[in-house]
């Protein structure tokens, strides 16, 4: 994982977006070592979320291939709240990665 993503990970927090990481647990833990190198993000990252992105694609797949319906309801659970609230959102997700 590249600082490129950290780096517009933390530009979300700083302008109180929502940020969504859908990622293994490794990547979360990267994510988390970079986040902290960051100033100016606020001790509590209250507008984070993380998500395994294994534990999400099960919810969806029906025999290995992504079920349409099943996805657009979990991203809506995902999604919905930040979205609904009108806030700003910036996801980075290993789903795609996790498929290949």
């Amino acid at each position: 994982m590249g600082i490129h993503v950290s780096a517009f990970l933390a530009e979300g927090l700083k302008r109180e977006e929502a940020v969504i990481v859908i990622a293994t647990p490794q990547t979360h833990d990267a994510i988390q070592r970079q986040l902290s190198t960051h100033s100016g993000l606020p001790d509590e990252h209250r507008l984070y979320g993380a998500f395994d992105a294994d534990a999400i694609l099960s919810t969806f797949l029906v025999a290995g291939v992504p079920h349409r319906e099943r996805f657009f309801t979990v991203m809506d659970q995902i999604l919905g709240t930040p979205s609904r609230s009108g806030r700003s959102i910036r996801v980075y997700g290993e789903m795609v990665v996790r498929l290949w």
